[in-house]
């Protein structure tokens, strides 16, 4: 799979009726729409660098004055086109498994947890928690 680029999500993963299940946006049952937007509304960029960065469409209203000024106040840091990054962590490739580094901590029956976590590879993209992606 070629990681580098913008992801999309395309599913979430819902309690169905005999279980968890995978929904298009479309799909999603007794969420409130504005729930449901923000769902999918989530792009990551993978950058060649072994960056990977999480972010966000710039909320509608936001004037380039305010959003200037929050970029020079190092509040908000762009990325992409018209998309403001949330998070920053790291990517690599491992045995032909892309490896996500989560913000996991801890132990899980004494062992420590691994932050870093395989990508799980789907027709079109790969699962991450609860959100599957497609390239965009």
């Amino acid at each position: 799979m070629d990681i580098i680029g913008k992801w999309v999500v395309s599913q979430a993963m819902q309690m169905g009726d005999d279980g968890f299940v995978w929904r298009k946006k479309d799909e999603i049952r007794d969420v409130d729409p504005e729930d449901v937007e923000e769902m999918f509304s989530g792009v990551m960029f993978f950058e060649p660098d072994g960056r990977v960065v999480t972010a966000m469409k710039i909320p509608e209203g936001v004037s380039k004055e305010e959003l200037d000024a929050a970029v020079e106040a190092g509040e908000v840091k762009l990325c992409g086109d018209g998309y403001m990054a949330l998070e920053e962590t790291e990517w690599r490739e491992e045995d032909g498994k892309i490896l996500y580094k989560t913000s996991m901590k801890g132990e899980i029956l004494g062992e420590e947890v691994d932050p870093w976590q395989p990508l799980k590879e789907t027709e079109d993209g790969f699962e991450l928690m609860f959100s599957r992606y497609t390239k965009a």
